[in-house]
């Protein structure tokens, strides 16, 4: 179709059509999805989705009590914190996969470098968790831990 418009050129009109396809492709694992074949009802469960409000949360294997024998077990107050006379707690939070395994080590409330990375590097070595329960599944979620560090006596009073 041509179109004439006062003072100005020939328009030719051009009817475009433009296909932009997306393809999202995730590698297959039985961990991402589950499918079953049943009068084709197909049930997908979602490894990625870490939960914040479970039926049941996570729980370290023998309860509070153990988690606090092996945070007093295994943690190493670090030398130069030690030396700088430092105090206080570290907030982090973690995240307990479906498996029960600990991952996903963050800071929420830092107190010195050294004593955050000794936090870490605890927090990643702890044995397997009984992991959180939604809608009868185990699924990841989210656990905040407080850990104190706290002079020995003998330390509190040196300058």
């Amino acid at each position: 179709m041509l179109e004439l418009i006062p003072n100005f050129r020939l328009i030719k009109s051009i009817s475009l059509s433009l296909f932009i396809s997306f393809i999202f492709l995730r590698p297959f694992s039985p961990a991402f999805a589950q499918l079953e074949n049943k009068q084709t009802k197909i049930v997908v469960t979602d490894t990625d989705t870490i939960h914040r409000n479970v039926t049941k949360p996570a729980d370290f294997k023998g309860g509070l009590g153990a988690m606090s024998k092996y945070i007093s077990k295994n943690i190493k107050y670090p030398a130069q914190a030690l030396n700088d006379r430092v105090e206080g707690r570290v907030v982090a939070q973690i995240v307990v996969n479906m498996n029960g395994s600990v991952g996903n080590v963050t800071i929420l409330r830092s107190l010195s470098p050294e004593c955050d990375a000794e936090v870490v590097r605890l927090l990643e070595e702890m044995p397997n968790w009984k992991p959180g329960v939604s809608n009868g599944e185990n699924v990841n979620s989210y656990y905040t831990i407080p850990i104190s560090f706290k002079l020995p006596s003998e330390n509190r009073n040196k300058k």
